[in-house]
């Protein structure tokens, strides 16, 4: 029987190691324009390095098999016909779930241009809509068929291989010593490396050619690595032991220096007699390097290019994450979303209820406007919760027909909330949310002025994907350009602020990742205040802001009293220019980073913290040594910030809380 667990143990091994290599050599072969720029030996590099981690997962799979199969009971005999049934269904499903993650990795990929992480998780909250994306986006029949015959084949293999049971076994003393060898050479694979530290997914983020480093991955693992990195808590001690660095930093007076008081009531320094409307609206996946106004040659946001050149145009504002809910909860709440990989701030019960700025605009009418369900993401109740008598607009409450699993398109969106505004005879705070630039990039038919361009070779040197994506960004921005014109006609728009924002970055294959999830151009959005009626001259400000400045920046701007327990700061105030930066946060490495040009400083788990310079000639060069008292300080503001906003998330309730 051991011969026969020991054969079936290498015999499985052998099969899986060649299944995975085949999704690897497929992975190469689906995004092969990826890797025309990655030379051979990188791209060698990093199919071996893959080969490594799969390995490791190979040896998770059947190192149990060959561990328990030896014990009574559980051991595999030819007169033992449900022992052999229970190890094929273990073995079987296993496989099972391996193949339904690569499926799910192969669409994770194709959108968002990095192997299937726990943020994957987030899209099980909204399971409707999620599924609705999956069947319009991609041939869902074909991978149900393809993972169907992959578990059948797998059943089929495992049968002929575990039918070669024999009861012969040699004696006790060889099997001694073949098993401790056989544990120890499975276990020096699992380990992966002749080293003091085993192999890790790290270990695939072994260059600076981003396709390479993503092949070298093995989405299993990776998933599950980033999975068990989630950390909710907050250290009180920790946030008391920064306090007086953070309240220096958000200006909070002596007088009011208290444990934990973050409070500031902040009077305009000028009052407007009127009250202007706000609209403000999240552009989807809206980042700097596809946008013409900051530099793209290829016209494909001629709306917002235009509006930038009659508008306060922000060219350094960053976003604290790459997620939209957490956008949402950034902008509105002024604290950065710091809610690890399966969720959202505005998706956790103990951190929806937050005292937002927002609240302080007595007698305005808050409108919330959303193309599909506000139950996505749990918005609608972000809002509901903490926004009183807001009106949610959202799926069914529009007579146009649904584009997509993301409702109705950007263009009928924002056509819809012109109509509701309008007839607004109060002063109205509007948000709306678009969503055209996501897949499945469906674009309705029959919009007059729209037309598709083909997608070229140029194109795709300036950051855009395919034809799909390129004409639904390009879309997104026509929407615009209308919502704008129907505005101009309108009674409001005279005596309204415009403001329009990026929800997040995103990467491609021809962007360098430098610092890894917290390279600039993830977080790296457009931001334009437009009010011609206002006296919002146009103007080009290049001082580093960050999302959670927004609405202590936009009441200043209204001439608006409020009081801030967050920390967001106004923009135009002496204490964001006396020190202006932006807090950054991967969701999926729980890493942070702090900008105040010319200084990156980046905070990652288990590393020394690092000193960068960006924009110089040696921008992955760390240079705290060079610089040591800008590092320290720098750091320390990083961690303090972190610090706070971890505590900030839970401990924000509105006064009657």
């Amino acid at each position: 029987m051991f011969l026969t667990r020991l054969r079936i143990t290498w015999r499985l091994a052998l099969g899986l190691i060649a299944g995975l290599t085949l999704f690897r050599l497929l992975f190469l072969a689906i995004f092969i324009p990826q890797f025309l720029p990655v030379p051979l030996d990188v791209t060698a590099k990093a199919l071996f390095i893959g080969l490594r981690l799969d390995l490791r997962l190979v040896v998770l799979v059947v190192l149990p098999f060959f561990l328990f199969s030896a014990i009574p009971g559980l051991g595999i005999s030819a007169s033992r016909p449900k022992q052999m049934t229970f190890w094929r269904w273990y073995f079987l499903i296993l496989w099972t779930v391996i193949f339904f993650l690569y499926v799910l990795d192969f669409g994770f990929y194709d959108y968002l241009m990095i192997r299937m992480d726990a943020s994957l998780l987030a899209f099980a909250s909204s399971p409707v809509t999620t599924l609705k994306m999956v069947w319009q986006s991609y041939p869902a029949v074909a991978g149900v068929l393809l993972l169907v015959g992959g578990a059948y084949g797998f059943w089929r293999m495992s049968h002929r291989i575990m039918s070669t049971v024999s009861d012969a076994q040699p004696g006790w003393p060889a099997r001694i010593v073949l098993g401790v060898a056989v544990f120890m050479l499975l276990g020096g694979i699992g380990y992966g490396k002749w080293s003091r530290y085993p192999l890790r997914w790290s270990d695939a983020f072994f260059s600076t050619y981003q396709p390479a480093n993503q092949l070298a991955l093995n989405p299993v693992l990776y998933f599950f690595n980033t999975f068990t990195r989630i950390e909710e808590s907050y250290d009180q001690d920790r946030v008391k032991a920064y306090y007086p660095l953070v309240a220096d930093w958000l200006g909070i007076p002596d007088s009011l220096k208290m444990p934990l008081n973050y409070t500031r009531a902040v009077k305009p320094a000028h009052p407007r007699k009127h009250a202007p409307n706000v609209v403000m609206i999240f552009l989807e996946t809206f980042p700097t390097f596809k946008v013409g106004a900051y530099g793209n040659p290829m016209n494909a946001s001629p709306a917002f290019d235009r509006l930038s050149e009659e508008g306060m145009h922000f060219t350094n504002f960053y976003v604290p994450k790459l997620s939209t809910a957490a956008s949402i909860f950034s902008a509105m709440s002024g604290i950065p979303d710091v809610a690890v990989i399966d969720r959202s701030s505005t998706r956790d019960p103990y951190a929806i209820r937050q005292n937002l700025i927002l609240n302080d605009l007595a007698g305005y009418r808050k409108h919330f406007f959303i193309g599909g369900s506000a139950n996505w993401g749990d918005v609608g109740g972000f809002f509901r919760n903490n926004v009183t008598g807001i009106d949610i607009h959202e799926e069914g409450d529009f007579s146009e027909a649904e584009t997509n699993a993301w409702g109705i398109s950007d263009y009928h969106l924002l056509e819809a909330s012109n109509r509701v505004l309008q007839d607004e005879t109060e002063p109205f705070f509007a948000i709306i949310l678009t969503a055209g630039h996501h897949r499945p990039y469906t674009i309705p038919e029959k919009i007059p002025g729209f037309t598709p361009v083909e997608f070229t070779e140029e194109y795709r040197q300036n950051g855009f994907n395919g034809e799909e994506e390129l004409n639904a960004f390009r879309f997104m921005d026509f929407s615009l350009g209308h919502f704008m014109k129907l505005a101009r006609e309108e009674a409001y728009f005279e005596n309204t602020l415009f403001v329009f924002f990026g929800d997040h970055g995103i990467g491609h294959i021809l962007k360098p990742v430098p610092y890894g999830d917290l390279s600039l151009h993830f977080f790296h959005v457009p931001l334009l205040l437009y009010g011609p009626g206002l006296d919002i001259a146009p103007e080009t400000i290049d001082r580093v802001m960050s999302e959670i400045d927004i609405m202590p920046t936009l009441l200043g701007i209204l001439g608006q009293p409020y009081t801030n327990t967050t920390l967001g700061r106004d923009v135009f105030g002496a204490v964001q220019q006396a020190s202006p930066g932006a807090f950054m946060f991967s969701a999926n490495t729980t890493d942070f980073a702090w900008l105040q040009p010319p200084f990156y400083v980046l905070c990652q788990e288990g590393v020394e913290n690092r000193l960068y310079l960006p924009w110089s000639d040696e921008p992955v060069k760390d240079q705290q040594h060079r610089y040591p008292e800008a590092f320290q300080q720098l750091q320390q503001r990083a961690h303090g910030i972190m610090a706070t906003a971890q505590y900030l998330r839970y401990n924000n309730k509105p006064p009657e809380q």
